[in-house]
Protein backbone atom coordinates (compact mmCIF):
# COMPACT_ATOMS: atom_id res chain seq x y z
CA UNK A 1 0.00 0.00 0.00
CA UNK A 2 1.30 3.42 -0.68
CA UNK A 3 -0.56 6.31 0.65
CA UNK A 4 -0.09 9.79 -0.80
CA UNK A 5 2.44 11.48 1.15
CA UNK A 6 5.61 13.96 -0.12
CA UNK A 7 8.96 12.55 0.74
CA UNK A 8 11.79 15.31 1.22
CA UNK A 9 13.11 14.91 -2.39
CA UNK A 10 10.69 17.47 -3.28
CA UNK A 11 10.98 19.48 -0.13
CA UNK A 12 14.37 20.13 -0.97
CA UNK A 13 13.91 22.22 -3.84
CA UNK A 14 10.88 23.53 -2.56
CA UNK A 15 7.91 22.45 -5.37
CA UNK A 16 5.21 25.52 -4.24
CA UNK A 17 2.25 24.52 -6.51
CA UNK A 18 -1.16 25.39 -4.40
CA UNK A 19 -1.16 21.81 -3.54
CA UNK A 20 1.90 20.97 -2.37
CA UNK A 21 2.12 18.87 0.88
CA UNK A 22 2.68 14.93 0.26
CA UNK A 23 2.98 13.43 -2.67
CA UNK A 24 3.35 9.26 -1.74
CA UNK A 25 5.99 7.65 0.03
CA UNK A 26 6.04 6.48 3.48
CA UNK A 27 9.81 5.38 3.22
CA UNK A 28 12.87 6.39 5.05
CA UNK A 29 15.34 7.58 2.74
CA UNK A 30 19.09 7.51 3.03
CA UNK A 31 19.96 10.88 1.55
CA UNK A 32 23.98 10.56 -0.22
CA UNK A 33 24.14 13.50 -2.86
CA UNK A 34 27.40 13.88 -4.97
CA UNK A 35 29.97 16.66 -3.65
CA UNK A 36 28.97 18.78 -6.86
CA UNK A 37 25.50 18.66 -7.07
CA UNK A 38 24.83 22.23 -5.39
CA UNK A 39 26.98 23.18 -8.61
CA UNK A 40 24.68 21.51 -10.59
CA UNK A 41 21.70 23.09 -9.38
CA UNK A 42 22.63 26.58 -9.73
CA UNK A 43 23.93 25.79 -13.35
CA UNK A 44 20.54 24.73 -14.62
CA UNK A 45 18.30 27.28 -12.16
CA UNK A 46 16.42 29.95 -14.01
CA UNK A 47 18.67 33.20 -14.47
CA UNK A 48 17.51 35.99 -12.13
CA UNK A 49 16.03 38.44 -15.56
CA UNK A 50 13.77 35.12 -16.21
CA UNK A 51 12.36 34.77 -12.47
CA UNK A 52 11.89 38.21 -12.54
CA UNK A 53 9.38 37.83 -15.85
CA UNK A 54 7.94 35.00 -14.02
CA UNK A 55 6.82 36.64 -11.38
CA UNK A 56 5.20 39.64 -13.42
CA UNK A 57 2.63 37.29 -14.93
CA UNK A 58 -0.25 35.14 -14.16
CA UNK A 59 -0.01 32.91 -17.19
CA UNK A 60 3.22 30.64 -18.60
CA UNK A 61 4.90 27.36 -18.92
CA UNK A 62 8.91 26.82 -18.21
CA UNK A 63 10.95 23.99 -17.56
CA UNK A 64 14.57 23.17 -16.91
CA UNK A 65 16.90 20.26 -16.51
CA UNK A 66 20.23 19.23 -16.64
CA UNK A 67 22.31 16.05 -15.60
CA UNK A 68 23.19 15.74 -11.82
CA UNK A 69 26.29 13.40 -12.41
CA UNK A 70 24.72 10.43 -11.67
CA UNK A 71 21.85 8.35 -12.78
CA UNK A 72 19.53 11.05 -12.11
CA UNK A 73 18.27 14.54 -13.54
CA UNK A 74 17.31 17.96 -11.66
CA UNK A 75 13.78 18.34 -13.48
CA UNK A 76 11.67 21.61 -12.76
CA UNK A 77 8.16 22.49 -14.68
CA UNK A 78 5.78 24.89 -13.80
CA UNK A 79 2.96 25.34 -15.69
CA UNK A 80 -0.14 28.34 -14.77
CA UNK A 81 -3.04 29.48 -16.49
CA UNK A 82 -5.37 32.05 -15.77
CA UNK A 83 -8.82 33.09 -17.16
CA UNK A 84 -11.43 35.23 -16.48
CA UNK A 85 -14.52 34.27 -16.20
CA UNK A 86 -16.47 37.95 -14.95
CA UNK A 87 -14.68 40.97 -13.64
CA UNK A 88 -15.32 39.02 -10.51
CA UNK A 89 -14.38 35.63 -11.10
CA UNK A 90 -11.35 33.87 -12.50
CA UNK A 91 -10.27 30.09 -13.24
CA UNK A 92 -6.91 28.80 -12.39
CA UNK A 93 -5.07 26.42 -13.45
CA UNK A 94 -1.52 25.34 -12.23
CA UNK A 95 1.04 22.70 -11.67
CA UNK A 96 4.71 22.55 -10.17
CA UNK A 97 6.85 19.49 -9.99
CA UNK A 98 10.38 19.15 -9.15
CA UNK A 99 12.75 16.22 -9.16
CA UNK A 100 16.41 16.01 -7.79
CA UNK A 101 16.72 12.56 -5.97
CA UNK A 102 14.69 10.00 -7.24
CA UNK A 103 11.60 8.82 -9.62
CA UNK A 104 8.41 9.96 -8.24
CA UNK A 105 4.80 10.16 -9.76
CA UNK A 106 3.67 13.19 -11.15
CA UNK A 107 0.38 14.86 -9.27
CA UNK A 108 -1.89 16.39 -11.01
CA UNK A 109 -2.39 19.59 -12.05
CA UNK A 110 -4.41 22.09 -9.09
CA UNK A 111 -8.01 23.71 -10.21
CA UNK A 112 -8.73 27.30 -8.74
CA UNK A 113 -11.78 28.78 -8.56
CA UNK A 114 -11.20 32.89 -7.68
CA UNK A 115 -13.88 35.53 -6.76
CA UNK A 116 -12.72 39.12 -5.82
CA UNK A 117 -15.18 41.30 -5.33
CA UNK A 118 -14.97 45.18 -6.82
CA UNK A 119 -15.22 47.26 -3.45
CA UNK A 120 -13.06 45.29 -1.38
CA UNK A 121 -9.03 44.10 -1.93
CA UNK A 122 -9.64 40.62 -1.45
CA UNK A 123 -9.71 37.66 -2.83
CA UNK A 124 -11.47 34.27 -2.13
CA UNK A 125 -10.30 30.81 -3.41
CA UNK A 126 -12.00 27.46 -3.52
CA UNK A 127 -8.59 24.91 -4.53
CA UNK A 128 -8.75 21.24 -5.52
CA UNK A 129 -7.07 18.25 -7.19
CA UNK A 130 -8.51 15.49 -7.85
CA UNK A 131 -7.18 11.66 -10.14
CA UNK A 132 -9.19 8.62 -10.94
CA UNK A 133 -10.00 7.93 -7.32
CA UNK A 134 -11.75 9.78 -4.52
CA UNK A 135 -9.46 8.75 -2.20
CA UNK A 136 -6.61 11.13 -3.48
CA UNK A 137 -8.36 13.99 -3.59
CA UNK A 138 -7.32 17.46 -2.18
CA UNK A 139 -9.40 20.50 -1.30
CA UNK A 140 -8.65 24.07 0.25
CA UNK A 141 -9.56 27.22 0.64
CA UNK A 142 -7.43 30.58 0.58
CA UNK A 143 -8.02 34.31 1.19
CA UNK A 144 -6.07 36.84 0.12
CA UNK A 145 -5.40 40.54 0.96
CA UNK A 146 -4.70 42.47 -2.43
CA UNK A 147 -3.93 40.78 -5.99
CA UNK A 148 -1.33 38.77 -6.98
CA UNK A 149 0.86 38.87 -8.27
CA UNK A 150 2.24 41.56 -6.43
CA UNK A 151 1.18 43.79 -3.15
CA UNK A 152 -0.43 41.09 -1.43
CA UNK A 153 -0.31 38.56 0.99
CA UNK A 154 -2.63 35.34 1.22
CA UNK A 155 -3.14 32.52 3.91
CA UNK A 156 -4.01 29.06 1.96
CA UNK A 157 -5.26 26.21 4.08
CA UNK A 158 -5.12 22.52 2.43
CA UNK A 159 -7.08 18.88 3.56
CA UNK A 160 -4.85 16.62 1.38
CA UNK A 161 -6.72 13.12 0.75
CA UNK A 162 -8.98 14.26 3.16
CA UNK A 163 -12.06 11.18 1.66
CA UNK A 164 -9.48 8.83 2.03
CA UNK A 165 -10.91 6.79 4.76
CA UNK A 166 -14.49 6.84 3.66
CA UNK A 167 -13.48 6.12 -0.28
CA UNK A 168 -10.32 3.52 0.08
CA UNK A 169 -11.29 0.73 -1.47
CA UNK A 170 -8.36 -0.98 -2.07
CA UNK A 171 -7.05 -2.14 1.29
CA UNK A 172 -7.18 -1.42 4.82
CA UNK A 173 -4.84 1.25 5.47
CA UNK A 174 -6.23 4.50 6.75
CA UNK A 175 -5.10 7.78 8.33
CA UNK A 176 -5.13 8.13 12.21
CA UNK A 177 -4.63 11.86 12.02
CA UNK A 178 -5.45 12.96 8.31
CA UNK A 179 -2.68 15.54 6.55
CA UNK A 180 -2.98 19.37 6.00
CA UNK A 181 -1.07 22.24 4.42
CA UNK A 182 -1.23 25.31 6.12
CA UNK A 183 0.87 28.23 3.78
CA UNK A 184 1.72 32.26 4.23
CA UNK A 185 2.60 33.87 1.00
CA UNK A 186 2.87 37.32 -0.28
CA UNK A 187 4.75 39.02 -2.68
CA UNK A 188 5.63 43.35 -2.07
CA UNK A 189 6.64 46.30 -4.52
CA UNK A 190 7.90 48.88 -2.13
CA UNK A 191 9.53 52.44 -2.37
CA UNK A 192 8.38 52.93 -6.06
CA UNK A 193 10.04 49.33 -6.96
CA UNK A 194 13.14 50.02 -5.21
CA UNK A 195 12.68 47.09 -2.87
CA UNK A 196 10.99 44.25 -3.86
CA UNK A 197 10.14 41.00 -1.85
CA UNK A 198 8.39 37.38 -2.14
CA UNK A 199 8.35 34.94 0.91
CA UNK A 200 6.08 31.60 1.83
CA UNK A 201 6.43 29.87 4.47
CA UNK A 202 4.46 26.13 5.04
CA UNK A 203 3.59 23.90 7.65
CA UNK A 204 2.48 20.18 7.46
CA UNK A 205 0.46 19.09 10.32
CA UNK A 206 1.64 15.78 11.82
CA UNK A 207 0.12 12.91 10.10
CA UNK A 208 -0.80 9.17 11.26
CA UNK A 209 -0.94 6.82 8.29
CA UNK A 210 -1.97 2.97 9.17
CA UNK A 211 -0.63 0.24 7.21
CA UNK A 212 -3.50 -1.99 5.67
CA UNK A 213 -1.45 -4.88 8.17
CA UNK A 214 -3.03 -2.65 10.64
CA UNK A 215 0.76 -3.27 12.66
CA UNK A 216 3.03 -0.35 11.07
CA UNK A 217 2.20 3.26 11.45
CA UNK A 218 4.39 6.39 8.97
CA UNK A 219 4.17 9.50 11.03
CA UNK A 220 5.14 12.77 9.26
CA UNK A 221 5.62 16.43 9.68
CA UNK A 222 7.14 19.30 8.41
CA UNK A 223 7.84 22.89 7.47
CA UNK A 224 9.35 24.90 4.45
CA UNK A 225 10.05 28.43 3.80
CA UNK A 226 11.91 30.49 1.31
CA UNK A 227 11.99 34.21 0.56
CA UNK A 228 14.05 36.90 -1.19
CA UNK A 229 14.64 40.30 -0.96
CA UNK A 230 15.93 42.44 -3.89
CA UNK A 231 17.40 46.15 -3.86
CA UNK A 232 16.71 48.39 -7.16
CA UNK A 233 18.95 51.39 -7.39
CA UNK A 234 18.30 52.12 -11.21
CA UNK A 235 20.71 52.13 -13.73
CA UNK A 236 20.54 48.46 -14.45
CA UNK A 237 21.68 47.22 -11.04
CA UNK A 238 19.73 44.87 -8.63
CA UNK A 239 21.22 43.45 -5.34
CA UNK A 240 19.91 40.35 -3.69
CA UNK A 241 19.28 37.92 -1.02
CA UNK A 242 17.63 34.86 -1.00
CA UNK A 243 16.66 32.37 1.77
CA UNK A 244 15.33 29.02 1.72
CA UNK A 245 14.97 25.68 4.11
CA UNK A 246 13.14 22.55 5.27
CA UNK A 247 12.49 20.58 8.12
CA UNK A 248 11.11 17.02 7.79
CA UNK A 249 10.80 14.50 10.70
CA UNK A 250 9.11 10.93 9.41
CA UNK A 251 9.06 7.39 11.58
CA UNK A 252 7.55 3.55 10.99
CA UNK A 253 6.86 2.24 14.08
CA UNK A 254 6.45 -1.91 13.46
CA UNK A 255 5.89 -4.18 16.50
CA UNK A 256 9.22 -4.20 18.20
CA UNK A 257 11.10 -1.93 16.51
CA UNK A 258 10.63 2.15 15.45
CA UNK A 259 12.99 3.83 13.04
CA UNK A 260 13.14 7.48 12.26
CA UNK A 261 14.63 10.32 10.01
CA UNK A 262 15.13 13.87 10.69
CA UNK A 263 15.90 15.83 7.52
CA UNK A 264 16.94 19.74 8.13
CA UNK A 265 18.05 22.10 4.69
CA UNK A 266 19.34 25.54 4.42
CA UNK A 267 20.01 27.49 2.45
CA UNK A 268 21.18 31.07 0.94
CA UNK A 269 22.51 33.19 -1.49
CA UNK A 270 23.84 37.10 -1.94
CA UNK A 271 23.44 37.86 -5.72
CA UNK A 272 24.36 40.79 -7.79
CA UNK A 273 22.61 41.62 -11.13
CA UNK A 274 23.29 44.12 -14.13
CA UNK A 275 21.44 44.49 -17.10
CA UNK A 276 22.37 47.90 -18.11
CA UNK A 277 23.17 46.95 -21.38
CA UNK A 278 19.86 45.20 -24.43
CA UNK A 279 22.47 42.82 -25.51
CA UNK A 280 24.24 41.75 -22.22
CA UNK A 281 23.28 40.55 -18.68
CA UNK A 282 26.13 39.64 -16.15
CA UNK A 283 24.97 38.08 -13.01
CA UNK A 284 27.60 37.31 -10.27
CA UNK A 285 26.66 35.45 -6.09
CA UNK A 286 27.86 33.64 -3.66
CA UNK A 287 25.62 30.69 -2.29
CA UNK A 288 25.72 28.46 1.11
CA UNK A 289 24.10 25.08 0.82
CA UNK A 290 24.29 22.73 3.82
CA UNK A 291 21.86 19.24 4.64
CA UNK A 292 21.66 17.04 7.47
CA UNK A 293 20.44 13.99 7.14
CA UNK A 294 20.13 11.60 10.30
CA UNK A 295 18.57 7.91 10.38
CA UNK A 296 17.62 6.00 13.43
CA UNK A 297 17.27 2.38 13.34
CA UNK A 298 16.25 1.00 16.79
CA UNK A 299 13.84 2.99 19.43
CA UNK A 300 16.33 3.63 21.27
CA UNK A 301 18.44 5.51 19.00
CA UNK A 302 21.64 3.80 19.43
CA UNK A 303 21.65 2.26 15.51
CA UNK A 304 21.65 4.47 13.00
CA UNK A 305 23.73 7.44 10.56
CA UNK A 306 24.37 11.10 10.83
CA UNK A 307 24.95 12.33 7.34
CA UNK A 308 26.10 15.92 6.51
CA UNK A 309 26.93 17.91 3.40
CA UNK A 310 27.96 21.63 3.29
CA UNK A 311 28.46 23.56 -0.22
CA UNK A 312 29.82 26.96 -0.21
CA UNK A 313 29.99 28.50 -3.82
CA UNK A 314 30.63 31.43 -5.81
CA UNK A 315 29.52 31.90 -9.56
CA UNK A 316 29.26 34.48 -12.59
CA UNK A 317 27.25 34.08 -15.08
CA UNK A 318 27.63 36.23 -18.68
CA UNK A 319 24.67 36.33 -20.86
CA UNK A 320 25.37 37.89 -24.54
CA UNK A 321 23.04 38.23 -26.95
CA UNK A 322 24.78 38.87 -30.89
CA UNK A 323 21.21 39.17 -32.87
CA UNK A 324 17.52 39.59 -32.50
CA UNK A 325 17.15 35.89 -31.39
CA UNK A 326 20.34 34.62 -30.62
CA UNK A 327 22.32 34.83 -28.02
CA UNK A 328 24.91 32.51 -25.73
CA UNK A 329 25.45 32.27 -21.87
CA UNK A 330 28.82 31.19 -20.04
CA UNK A 331 28.59 30.53 -16.13
CA UNK A 332 31.43 29.49 -14.38
CA UNK A 333 30.52 28.07 -10.42
CA UNK A 334 33.84 27.31 -8.25
CA UNK A 335 32.53 25.45 -4.79
CA UNK A 336 34.01 23.79 -2.25
CA UNK A 337 32.50 20.77 -0.29
CA UNK A 338 32.42 19.53 3.25
CA UNK A 339 30.70 15.61 3.38
CA UNK A 340 30.88 13.65 6.88
CA UNK A 341 29.25 10.82 7.62
CA UNK A 342 29.50 8.95 11.32
CA UNK A 343 27.75 5.55 11.45
CA UNK A 344 26.07 4.43 15.58
CA UNK A 345 26.55 3.35 17.48
CA UNK A 346 30.45 2.40 16.61
CA UNK A 347 31.16 5.80 16.35
CA UNK A 348 33.10 5.69 12.93
CA UNK A 349 33.71 8.42 10.85
CA UNK A 350 34.15 9.39 7.06
CA UNK A 351 35.48 12.78 6.36
CA UNK A 352 36.12 14.36 3.10
CA UNK A 353 36.41 17.56 1.47
CA UNK A 354 37.01 18.71 -2.29
CA UNK A 355 36.99 21.54 -4.33
CA UNK A 356 34.77 21.36 -7.20
CA UNK A 357 34.40 23.80 -10.32
CA UNK A 358 32.06 23.62 -13.45
CA UNK A 359 31.16 25.69 -16.41
CA UNK A 360 28.45 25.86 -18.30
CA UNK A 361 27.81 26.86 -22.24
CA UNK A 362 24.50 28.21 -23.78
CA UNK A 363 22.81 28.52 -26.77
CA UNK A 364 19.82 30.64 -26.61
CA UNK A 365 17.20 31.25 -28.80
CA UNK A 366 14.29 33.57 -28.67
CA UNK A 367 11.24 35.16 -29.59
CA UNK A 368 11.31 38.91 -31.14
CA UNK A 369 9.49 40.12 -28.19
CA UNK A 370 11.05 38.24 -25.29
CA UNK A 371 8.35 36.40 -23.82
CA UNK A 372 9.46 32.85 -24.80
CA UNK A 373 13.22 31.37 -24.12
CA UNK A 374 15.12 28.65 -25.02
CA UNK A 375 18.37 27.33 -23.55
CA UNK A 376 20.73 24.09 -24.77
CA UNK A 377 23.63 23.86 -22.22
CA UNK A 378 26.93 21.75 -22.29
CA UNK A 379 28.52 21.48 -18.65
CA UNK A 380 32.22 20.92 -17.90
CA UNK A 381 34.43 19.62 -14.70
CA UNK A 382 36.72 22.62 -14.01
CA UNK A 383 38.06 20.47 -11.36
CA UNK A 384 39.01 17.09 -13.25
CA UNK A 385 39.29 18.78 -17.18
CA UNK A 386 42.24 16.75 -18.23
CA UNK A 387 40.42 13.00 -16.80
CA UNK A 388 36.91 13.62 -16.71
CA UNK A 389 35.98 16.93 -19.47
CA UNK A 390 32.38 16.22 -20.13
CA UNK A 391 29.94 17.29 -17.29
CA UNK A 392 26.25 16.60 -19.05
CA UNK A 393 24.07 18.67 -20.78
CA UNK A 394 20.86 20.32 -20.22
CA UNK A 395 17.58 22.33 -21.70
CA UNK A 396 16.08 25.52 -20.21
CA UNK A 397 12.32 26.91 -21.66
CA UNK A 398 10.40 29.62 -20.67
CA UNK A 399 7.46 31.01 -21.80
CA UNK A 400 4.99 33.73 -20.73
CA UNK A 401 1.42 34.27 -22.39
Amino acid sequence: MKCHCRVWLTGLLFVSAEAAAFDGDTTLDDVNLKPENWLDIQAYSFRKSLDQQWNDGHDGFRFTGGSLNIDYLFVRTELRYRQALSEQLDMRLGWEEERFYAAEDYEHPYAELAYHPDALPLEFSFLGRSGYAKSGADFGGAVSLGRRPWNYVRLVGYAEESLYNDKNDADGSYYEREPNTIRLEGAYQLFGERLVTRFQLERNTPLEFVEEDGASTFRHDGSRYRAFLDYVPGDGHLYGITYRGFREEKSIAEPGSRRSQSLRYDGMGLYWQYTGRPDYELNLGVRVDRLENTLRERADGASGKDYRITTPQVYGVLTRWYAPRQGWELGTYLGRTWESTELRPSGETFDETTNQGKLRTSWMYRSLDGRSNLMLHFTFNLDDLARDPGDGAGMTYQGVF
